[in-house]
């Protein structure tokens, strides 16, 4: 709310509370109040206890207190007596399913993360980049028996060879696979037998020739979900069903938000840390994904779908440990081999996580992508699948930046080449540029019957110009001497690789930051973490979540300092700073 000078608040009444404000900035002991709220203090009472704690229930529980709670406050004592009550109701509410179940809500609206459609073609869900197992029906001669899609005809031969496998979803249960489904090969004719098989007539993977499911047929999927379509039962591709992947892939960055706060962790580890919350069938996706760039080790440990291993790390209080429901925390790493943690098992969000490589003057592939929290996952980076559109979505929902056109009347330079440094373009890419090129290298390559994720410069993908759609659009769009591909034409030359450069360059800055050289979305979630943009942001979000209106940055500048920094010296913890919030004169007031 914009105050303006009337009659009844004069202009040197309006300034008052700032001066207020100053002189009680040291005071931890003084609930921080907004200019705003306290403009009107004099005439707006503090809500009744009965009120107050309606709000409490509805803040953090999203829902009204029962009647006996309203009648226990009525009858306390005294007012001491009903403000420790209303502080209690704060406690219990914090520690409550139904704050975490909020949270997960929450999360949603702050980060819109569609539904992750790659893979996602004709009937069936390919996402998860493994073989699909189908059940034999009832009535043949090997029913409920598993087959791979080009080998249905076995469920009517009674001799078809078979094997008693324990699959990784179902630890415990001996399941007869037919075929070659059954085979543990790891390599076949020079293959990797980890590779999925890509086949122009089926929307559906098989393993490659002389390769099956592998051990614990980790290179298949089996959905617990199935639907009869055509004479075939195919995996069921909807997102109402929790233990779909599809559905869990979409969960992923909302689930580590509710996480994070509810496990007391920092919440900048959102944007730098080198962990996530998964679910098994999520897990084996990411497994999965990591052996599409040729790392093998992830999927050929068992440690990864057991749960002595995975149900030992915290998860969300809506499951119990091991439950392969549960969002348990897993450093990436030990999942994508690719997805570089950089200090070892340890879920860390570390701003000294630094991995450097400039493919301008260095020859080979990195050795990974770093993790980097939501930036890195499967379905923000498949939501928003160009370089540019990241930035754009992040950079309004991590640091509150607005995109909007130019002033009438602004003149710009002519527009050659470069939309960061010419034309009317550069009003939003001087922002937009230097924090896409974080975003470079993660793309997706369109086979025929669905899309496989690729991180440029890694695994087989590590050559550019091979003929793949893909390749071709890096090289169309990523042109040199221009601030999102900051590569001279000679570099090119040399090193086709130099394209998929993908941190800032000292002569450039974002935020007015200079950064350390660390490479893909991590370089971009240090930047935002160390200029200060994420926790003003994250401030301004939460306040207006909790307290129920924005902060408005044109008059309440100096008290959104105060917040951010409350914030930061409660170690980004979310419950703390909700708790915080929820003792300020504005959500007492009823704002």
């Amino acid at each position: 709310m914009r105050l303006v000078p009337s009659s009844r608040f004069p202009a040197a009444l309006l300034l008052l509370p700032v001066v207020v404000m100053a002189c009680a900035q040291d005071r931890s002991d003084v609930p921080a109040t907004s200019p705003g709220s306290a403009s009107r203090a004099a005439i707006t009472d503090p809500l009744s206890p009965t009120r107050q704690l309606r709000r409490i229930h509805l803040a953090l529980r999203g829902r009204t207190p029962p009647l006996a709670d309203y009648e226990a406050l009525l009858a306390a004592a005294d007012d001491s007596a009903r403000s420790a009550m209303l502080n209690q109701a704060v406690e219990d509410a914090l520690t409550s399913v139904e704050f975490y179940r909020q949270l997960v809500a929450y999360g949603h609206d702050l980060m819109p993360i569609n539904d992750y459609a790659q893979g996602f073609s004709w009937m069936t869900y390919l996402g998860n980049q493994a073989g699909h197992l189908f059940a034999c029906a009832a009535g043949t001669a090997n029913a409920g028996a598993a087959f791979v899609p080009d080998e249905s005809a076995l469920c009517d031969d009674a001799g078809a060879v078979s094997a008693m496998v324990e699959p990784w979803w179902a630890l415990g249960l001996q399941l007869r696979v037919l075929g070659k489904a059954r085979l543990t090969a790891t390599t076949s004719n020079g293959q990797d037998c980890g590779q999925v098989d890509y086949h122009f007539q089926h929307p559906s993977l098989n393993p490659a020739a002389g390769c099956g499911c592998g051990p614990n047929l980790v290179y298949c999927s089996w959905s617990d979900i199935e639907v009869e379509r055509n004479g075939m039962r195919w995996n069921d591709n909807t997102m109402d069903n929790d233990g779909h992947e599809r559905r869990q892939v979409w969960e992923e960055a909302t689930r580590l938000f509710a996480h994070l706060a509810w496990h007391d962790r920092p919440l900048s580890d959102l944007v730098v840390g080198n962990y996530s919350v998964q679910p098994l069938r999520l897990r084996h996706m990411t497994v999965r994904a990591g052996r599409m760039t040729g790392a093998t080790q992830a999927d050929a440990a068992p440690g990864w779908f057991q749960p002595t291993t995975y149900g030992t790390t915290p998860h969300d209080p809506e499951h119990q440990a091991g439950d392969p429901e549960a969002w348990h925390e897993v450093v990436l790493e030990t999942l994508h081999p690719k997805m570089l943690s950089l200090v070892g098992n340890t879920p860390s969000g570390s701003l000294e996580r630094v991995y450097r490589f400039d493919p301008r003057v260095e020859d080979g592939e990195p050795a990974g992508w770093p993790a980097a929290g939501v930036l890195t996952t499967m379905a923000s980076l498949g939501t928003w699948p160009r370089e540019r559109v990241r930035a754009a979505r992040w950079l309004e929902i991590l640091a509150c930046r607005e995109f909007s056109p130019p002033p009438p009347g602004v003149a710009f330079n002519a527009f050659e080449r470069d939309p960061a440094s010419e034309g009317s373009c550069q009003h939003c890419h001087k922002t937009l540029d230097p924090a896409a090129i974080h975003f470079k290298r993660y793309d997706f390559w369109e086979n025929s019957s669905a899309q496989r994720p690729v991180i440029g410069g890694l695994g087989v993908f590590t050559a550019l110009g091979n003929g793949t759609n893909v390749m071709g659009r890096w090289a169309k769009s990523f042109v040199y001497d221009t601030v999102l591909t900051p590569v001279t034409q000679a570099q090119l030359t040399a090193r086709p690789q130099a394209r998929l450069m993908d941190f800032l360059p000292p002569d450039q800055t974002l935020f007015g930051m200079q950064s350390d050289g660390t490479m893909g979305p991590l370089g971009f979630g240090k930047l935002l973490v160390q200029s200060g943009e994420f926790d003003r942001c994250m401030t301004r979000r939460l306040y207006e979540r909790f307290v129920g209106r924005p902060l408005d940055p044109a008059v309440e500048n100096f008290y959104i300092d105060l917040l951010t920094q409350k914030f930061v010296d409660e170690n980004r913890s979310l419950r703390a700073f909700v708790r915080y919030l929820l003792q300020t004169d504005d959500f007492k007031r009823g704002l």
